[in-house]
C-alpha cells in the first residue's frame, strides 16, 4: 500500500496522458474511431509489461520494478 501511494499519482498520471496522446494520434493519423481507441489501449498496456521486462530481466531489480508495478495495477483497474 505504501507502494500504491508513493508512486500512485505518477503512475496514473502516466497511464492517462500516454493513452490520450496515443488515441488523438491514432485519430489524427488513421481518423478512425475504433482503430485510435486500439491504439490507446495497445500504449497503455505495452508501457507496463516493457517496463516491467526491462526492471526485472535487464536491469535485475526489484525496487525498480515497483513503479512499473503500480503503474499496472492502476492501467487495470482503469
Amino acid at each position: 500500500m505504501s507502494y500504491l501511494l508513493q508512486a500512485g499519482f505518477a503512475a496514473l498520471a502516466l497511464n492517462l496522458l500516454t493513452m490520450a496522446l496515443g488515441y488523438l494520434v491514432g485519430k489524427w493519423l488513421v481518423d478512425n474511431e475504433r482503430q485510435a481507441r486500439a491504439i490507446s489501449l495497445e500504449v497503455g498496456l505495452q508501457n507496463g509489461t516493457l517496463a516491467l521486462l526491462v526492471t526485472v530481466t535487464i536491469l535485475d531489480s526489484a525496487a525498480m520494478s515497483i513503479g512499473p508495478s503500480v503503474y499496472s495495477l492502476l492501467m487495470l483497474v482503469k
